[in-house]
């Protein structure tokens, strides 16, 4: 079988069942679609990747909201999961892959219920 040239046919060929076909693996980190804390730019659509440095539940309007401080090493945003108190996966050093449109409160940057991919630690 030929080599798949993308993350969709390596993905489909390992599926399959083939035996030569190894699992997909995350986008690199230097992959362009990935961005930079430090460059990201407010209301734009981003895909990060970083560590959450610290978990706090706050009730708005008692309604639970979690929030994460999350760091790629050249900036900081909160991401903020509205409705949860806890999610499974979810602790301080984990490391995620999160995607979401970029928002900014008080000053800070935020990621409202962001897509999220749990990676290796």
């Amino acid at each position: 079988m030929t080599k798949p040239n993308s993350i969709i046919d390596r993905f489909r060929q390992w599926r399959s069942g083939d035996s030569g076909a190894q699992p997909p693996h995350p986008v690199d980190a230097s992959d362009s679609a990935v961005t930079v804390i430090s460059q990201a730019k407010q209301r734009q659509i981003v895909e990060l990747r970083g560590a959450i440095r610290g978990l706090e539940t706050k009730p708005r309007q008692g309604i639970p909201w979690l929030e994460a401080d999350f760091s790629d090493g050249t900036g900081n945003i909160k991401l903020v999961w509205m409705g949860r108190q806890q999610i499974p996966g979810i602790k301080t050093g984990r490391k995620l892959k999160v995607s979401g449109r970029l928002a900014a409160a008080g000053g800070q940057c935020l990621l409202y219920n962001p897509r999220y991919e749990l990676l290796e630690d």
